[in-house]
């Protein structure tokens, strides 16, 4: 007799979880059956998208700031977080989204680059799913919107494209803090939802001479940066109803604040 000495797996330390693009569009329900199902594993590890051919070609690369490739994603994670570039989505996170009506589940994406002849990794916006099949993505600037629409954000800067009185540059501002609020309407046999975005920022980099120079001035940019800002989220929001899927939780939103609407209209939600 032989005997094979085979180390076990052991779960509770891991931090993310690494799911190719392919598995993602066939469907996730296998991986989150099993992590939910293990006594082992635990379910606030972060599930990422790789993509890419297959999600193993993340372990080719060589972590530049930590040992361990898992940690150097969590150290992105946290970064592109406080840039409002990514979402810090957590299996559990994943997992209640998948449950509920009138929302979708999303996850963060990375890729591999090359950089000075070295592969490294990226970080790069989201990946968006209707039930448990991905279906689409958001790149890093739609995501910081995304967050916007989803009352997400922490932190970041908008560019806005500044013209008046013959002058034209750009204005960098840098968000301290920002809140947004719902409201779901219906009128006339149309749902529609109401959002109110409020965002206290600072200037980070002026491109235009000699503005702003005066009080009027500051009350351009805010009206130039309001209107963008409600453009691109509204751009946003244009780009995933394609996609035909509610990552928004608008929905769960008409389910909440208008449940006698929602009996009616629940069945037909992705229609509408």
């Amino acid at each position: 007799a032989v005997l094979v000495n085979v180390p076990r797996l052991y779960w509770s330390h891991a931090t993310v979880v690494f799911i190719s693009q392919k598995l993602a569009e066939e469907g996730v329900l296998k991986i989150t059956d099993f992590l939910i199902r293990d006594a082992e594993t635990r379910l606030d590890v972060h599930p990422i998208i790789y993509k890419g051919e297959e999600a193993k070609e993340i372990f080719d690369v060589k972590p530049i700031s930590a040992e361990l490739v898992s940690e150097e994603v969590m150290d992105l994670l946290h970064a592109q977080k406080s840039t409002s570039k990514t979402l810090h989505v957590q299996m559990f996170e994943f997992l209640e989204r998948l449950a509920n009506e009138g929302i979708s589940p999303v996850m963060p994406v990375i890729t591999t680059k090359e950089n000075k002849g070295q592969k490294t990794l990226k970080l790069s916006g989201l990946a968006l799913f209707k039930k448990d099949k991905l279906v689409g993505y958001l790149d890093e600037e739609d995501t910081k919107f995304y967050c916007f629409a989803i009352d997400e954000v922490d932190g970041g800067l908008l560019v806005v494209d500044v013209e008046t009185e013959g002058k034209q540059g750009k204005i960098t501002l840098e968000i301290l803090n920002s809140g947004t609020r719902f409201k779901a309407k219906y009128k006339e046999n149309k749902v529609t939802i109401e959002m109110k975005i409020s965002v206290r920022a600072s200037m980070n980099d002026v491109q235009i001479p000699g503005f702003p120079a005066e009080e009027k001035d500051f009350d351009i940019i805010m009206q130039m940066a309001s209107q963008q800002l409600k453009n691109d989220i509204e751009n946003v929001i244009k780009k995933v109803q394609v996609m035909n899927t509610d990552v928004f939780g608008f929905g769960s939103l008409v389910k909440r604040q208008l449940p006698k609407v929602w009996k009616e209209i629940g069945k037909d939600w992705d229609s509408i």
